[in-house]
C-alpha cells in the first residue's frame, strides 16, 4: 500500500491491454491529470484496470474504450460553500 501516480497507473494498464485491443480494432484512451494520487495497492489497481479492459474488449468491437481519473475534491468544495 502507498501513495500512486494516478497518470502512471493508467500508463501501464495501457500498455499491457493496447496489443489485445488491436486485434479487435478498439483504441483506448487515457485521462489523468498530472498530479493526481491515489492510496492503495499498485499491483492490485492494476489488476482491476487490465480485467476491466478485457471485459469491455470482449464486448467492443471498432471502437474506443477509456480510462479517466479526475480530482473531485473541488466539486464538493464548491458545491459546499
Amino acid at each position: 500500500m502507498g501513495v500512486i501516480d494516478a497518470a502512471q497507473l493508467l500508463s501501464g494498464a495501457a500498455d499491457v491491454c493496447r496489443p489485445m485491443l488491436e486485434k479487435k480494432h478498439n483504441r483506448l484512451e487515457s485521462d489523468s491529470r498530472e498530479g493526481i494520487a491515489l492510496w492503495g495497492n499498485t499491483e492490485m489497481l492494476l489488476q482491476v484496470l487490465i480485467n476491466l479492459t478485457v471485459n469491455a474488449n470482449r464486448h467492443t468491437e471498432n471502437g474506443v474504450i477509456a480510462y479517466r481519473i479526475a480530482d473531485r475534491s473541488e466539486e464538493r468544495r464548491v458545491g459546499k460553500e
